[in-house]
């Protein structure tokens, strides 16, 4: 876990994923652990988890069915009660959450899952038919049903992804670095031949890891805005991790010159880990600086220490996109949203579109006649050409 490039990555980013996956994972050790009423232990163990992130509280109840259905099955002829009054608590824990969702922060988000906006397929269904030669089974093979089903199902199965997982990552720099997966390239046939230890040899984890890895995606799945897994299917990487160590376990105990295999293995995680660590350290922040807002936290700076120099008169800041968003990042940047006053004033200024603070002017053309001599500055996206 600790030279996993999805632990490295993910967990020195100020995302609400390392509190969740600590706190999952602390849930269902003891779940795991202790009988009877004792399970309650991990019932506010879980809670924290639940409300630590959007993406657990997906998770919340398909986990600890999965857990509690373990538990029966394993348990000898212990009381089934315990169990269902604790699926009962944590069904009315979600439910009551579920109802009062309108009144929650996470409220503002539902729209980004399907169960909760319908008419996201429309424009995939209307684009399908106008592209389509008219037939008899058109409107049963192109609809919003079956543009929701693939798109879950899509999203789903990319989750377990070769790519996604042992060579590039995904698409967005938050959650990837673009050339490295979240796990080594090692991992891969460690994870092959952990799966086929587990059922050699534990059985019974075998059972109950399965079904985990099998629901982790859900809120991948579920999500319409972006395809993402690193961060909404975090349960599902800690498993593989351990799945990853059953079979380093399997090489170095079960079978003829395992020593010496479990030697070379380790030697290859060393030298994977110090590429991913060069890459991550010393390349990803050049390459996808942009993605974190670099150009705009550059242009704060200018533009903050050019309302301290006499000498400068005026600065324009043409940005490519939006005057707004550009105007809103210096305030951020800047520090020029901090006070009350400061608020107020900002949000007068947005409420009657003036992108402008002191000598700045936040704007999305080009200004005529510059007076470069005069004491102006021109601050331009290098996507558009001022001349």
């Amino acid at each position: 876990m600790a030279v996993s490039p999805w632990n490295i990555h993910l967990g020195r980013t100020a995302l609400e994923l390392s509190p969740a996956v600590f706190f999952f994972l602390l849930g269902i050790y003891f779940l795991l652990k202790e009988h009877s009423y004792r399970i309650f232990i991990s019932l506010p163990i879980f809670i924290l988890g639940f409300l630590s992130y959007l993406a657990a509280k997906l998770l919340f109840l398909p986990v600890i069915i999965v857990l509690l259905v373990y538990k029966i099955k394993t348990g000898k002829n212990e009381s089934k009660k315990p169990y269902l009054v604790y699926f009962l608590a944590s069904f009315l824990i979600f439910l009551v959450y579920f109802l009062t969702l309108s009144f929650q922060p996470a409220g503002s988000r539902k729209g980004e899952l399907v169960v909760f906006n319908p008419r996201w397929s429309e424009t995939i269904v209307n684009t399908e038919r106008e592209q389509a030669i008219p037939n008899p089974f058109l409107n049963l093979f192109s609809n919003k049903a079956v543009a929701l089903t693939k798109r879950v199902a899509d999203t789903y199965i990319a989750t377990f992804s070769s790519t996604n997982l042992f060579s590039k990552g995904e698409p967005i720099s938050i959650y990837s670095t673009w050339e490295y997966g979240q796990l080594h390239h090692i991992d891969l046939i460690l994870i092959l031949i952990g799966f086929l230890a587990l059922f050699a040899y534990f059985r019974k984890a075998f059972y109950l890891l399965i079904p985990l890895i099998l629901v982790a995606p859900a809120a991948s799945a579920i999500d319409i805005v972006q395809e993402t897994y690193a961060v909404r299917s975090f349960l599902l990487f800690p498993i593989l991790i351990i799945v990853s160590a059953v079979g380093l376990w399997f090489i170095k105990e079960k079978i003829k010159f395992g020593q010496v295999l479990f030697i070379v293995i380790s030697l290859v995680y060393l030298v994977s880990s110090l590429y991913f660590l060069q890459l991550y350290f010393f390349r990803f922040p050049i390459y996808s600086a942009e993605r974190w807002r670099f150009s705009e936290r550059l242009a704060a700076s200018y533009t903050l220490r050019a309302q301290t120099i006499d000498e400068i008169k005026k600065v324009y800041v043409v940005n490519e996109h939006s005057s707004k968003w550009a105007y809103e990042g210096y305030l951020f940047y800047s520090g020029g949203y901090n006070s009350s006053e400061q608020v107020k004033r900002a949000n007068e200024k947005l409420r009657i579109r003036d992108f402008s603070d002191g000598k700045v002017v936040f704007l999305e053309k080009c200004p005529e006649n510059i007076d470069y001599e005069g004491g102006e500055v021109l601050i331009v996206d290098v996507k558009i050409d001022c001349g």
